[in-house]
């Protein structure tokens, strides 16, 4: 009767344990709950993690660009948890991660009819009382290529009565960027561009697109040509183009030299001056008559007056020559006798 009551006494405690370990089990079963927070990623794709209070790792997600998703967190106990979301993602050449860290605080708490429930809040650490519905990560791309374009001014003095063209060149001299060719406009021929102004005005070679840091110095001139009345700058222009990585990706500072002094723009000045005439010497006629072209007081063979006066004094001049010869022999015979 004893070994009866016993092992009555022995299955009841047994049922009971079990019961209550029923009990206790679905407790603890009705005290879990998945919550997933929500994430979003822009610009590129990404590793986002979670982290505990403490900052350890507790599980991570790959994101890509442009996609939702939910990260899930199992909660276990009642109360409050505080989580952390931060990127994994280090910046590279092309790509700055957003180092944005994201709080959250996961309420669990049983309802009023037994059910559980949860509280997500997501704020940023500087503004705790902003709720946010999402922990958006934006990613932004480095700027992978930078571009100059000098443009080049032509002045003309003087008043020319129709405009010249004329032209101007910018040549490749050097970089530090280890490139056998460096970076050109478009239509270079040769590591040279030309580009022509017709008249005073403003002309760019084309830009000049960059894609690795270095230093790049270039030559601009204008070329000597033929025009008529006009003088050519022989100035020398250089333009040396610094590119470096910043933080948003490549950056320029670009300075422009004359003769090694630092200069506002590049400024050619082409003069111009009026060619002067030659007067033209014309021939005067006397009389109406044709000239023969010869000066001074040379007789015109067409006219008779100053032939008949040559003439005339011509004969004088012989009868005065007979008069001494014969005055002169008188004068011996006389002397002789």
């Amino acid at each position: 009767m004893g070994n009866k009551r016993f092992k009555g006494l022995l299955l009841a405690c047994l049922a009971l344990a079990l019961c209550l370990n029923a009990l206790c089990l679905g407790a603890l079963a009705e005290e879990r709950m998945e919550v997933g927070i929500p994430v979003v990623a822009q610009g590129a794709d990404c590793t986002v993690a979670l982290q505990d209070a403490a900052g350890k790792e507790i599980q991570t997600i790959q994101l890509k660009a442009g996609e939702n998703k939910l990260f899930t967190v199992l909660l276990d106990r009642l109360g409050s948890t505080e989580y952390t979301l931060r990127l994994k993602d280090a910046d590279t050449d092309e790509m700055n991660y957003d180092s944005t860290v994201f709080n959250i605080s996961l309420t669990l708490y049983n309802k009023e009819d037994g059910e559980l429930g949860h509280v997500l809040v997501i704020h940023l650490p500087d503004t705790p009382k902003e709720k946010l519905e999402t922990a958006k990560f934006v990613n932004i791309p480095k700027q992978t290529a930078v571009s100059i374009d000098p443009p080049v001014k032509k002045v003309v003095t003087g008043s020319p009565a129709t405009s010249e063209a004329f032209t101007f060149v910018l040549r490749a001299v050097s970089n530090t960027a280890g490139l056998e060719r460096m970076p050109m406009p478009r239509g270079s021929e040769a590591q040279q561009v030309t580009v022509q102004i017709t008249g005073a005005g403003e002309k760019e070679f084309g830009p000049i697109t960059f894609t690795r840091p270095g230093v790049y110095v270039y030559a601009v001139s204008e070329q000597r040509g033929s025009a008529t009345g006009y003088t050519y700058d022989a100035a020398a222009y250089t333009v040396t183009a610094t590119v470096t990585r910043g933080d948003g990706g490549l950056e320029e500072t670009m300075t422009i030299t004359r003769d090694g002094r630092a200069v506002d723009g590049i400024t050619f000045t082409n003069a111009y001056t009026a060619p002067t005439a030659t007067p033209t010497v014309k021939p005067t006629n006397d009389g109406g008559s044709s000239s023969s072209g010869r000066t001074g007081t040379s007789p015109r063979t067409g006219d008779v007056r100053n032939l008949a006066l040559w003439i005339g004094v011509s004969v004088a001049l012989l009868l005065l020559i007979v008069a001494l010869v014969a005055y002169y022999l008188r004068t011996r015979r006389r002397d002789k006798r």
